[in-house]
């Protein structure tokens, strides 16, 4: 609310600096707009907005506001994780810097989108306009999820068009490409380019599931050139722990 509900001068503090009332002890004012109410009136004959907020109304603008605020908080989870582990992404998992930054403002618009403030500007910028007021809070929500899922969906569905998450929520090429270069000591770390990457998954007889990655890559050799070489690495899922690790060569 703008305005003083007791005497009308333009105040958004709960206790008013004019007349030190409370608001919404007294409804002699639109909140709103400032224009007065007659007595017994209840709506706004300017702006058309209510008097006082019906008990179903009061229960629907919580309900919203909590899932407002959890979504919010969701999405700028994911956005904070993603920033967190950029430098990662981009130099064992093999996503490009381009790539990478677009997951990232994807999350972070997502968050801005719901961001509980918003609410308040919508509401200020249409009084008496309840319909559109829902329309517009209810385009940010679910303009928010399909942000949200493009960024999940960039980041850990799809990678450079194949599938790199398994059942459990591990990124394949990101552990195998890991092991690689825990194992391999490169003359030069920064030349390694990956040409291109495959797996099949196989579940073994004791009911243990295992990927079989194939990483195509190239990288600078000892007298300079740039050598092409297949690596096999062999990932097992223990479902004990929950982890995704490589076994030994």
């Amino acid at each position: 609310m703008k305005y003083c509900t007791n005497c009308g001068v333009k105040s958004k503090k709960k206790f008013c600096d004019a007349c030190d009332a409370k608001r919404n002890t007294s409804h002699n004012f639109c909140g709103w707009c400032g224009e007065a109410i007659p007595e017994g009136a209840h709506r706004c004959k300017n702006c058309k907005e209510p008097i006082k907020e019906s008990a179903g109304a009061k229960v629907g603008r919580v309900l919203f506001a909590v899932i407002e605020f959890l979504l919010f908080a969701f999405c700028l989870l994911n956005a904070v994780l993603w920033a967190h582990d950029l430098p990662y992404t981009i130099q064992y998992a093999g996503s490009s810097v381009v790539r990478a930054v677009i997951i990232l403002v994807l999350f972070l618009l997502s968050a801005l989108v719901v961001f509980p403030l918003v609410r308040g500007w919508v509401r200020s910028a249409t009084p008496g306009k309840k319909g559109r007021r829902a329309l517009i809070n209810a385009l940010r929500v679910i303009l928010a999820v399909a942000l949200l899922w493009g960024g999940v969906y960039m980041g850990f569905v799809t990678n450079d068009m194949e599938t790199d998450v398994n059942q459990w929520g591990h990124s394949i090429k990101a552990e195998a490409l890991e092991t690689f270069h825990e194992r391999y000591a490169l003359k030069n770390e920064d030349s390694f380019v990956l040409n291109d990457w495959r797996y099949k998954e196989v579940l073994s007889d004791t009911g243990d599931v295992y990927y079989i990655v194939t990483l195509d890559w190239s990288a600078e050799n000892s007298l300079g050139g740039m050598t092409r070489q297949e690596t096999v690495i062999t990932l097992c899922y223990d479902e004990e722990t929950g982890e995704l690790y490589a076994l030994d060569d």
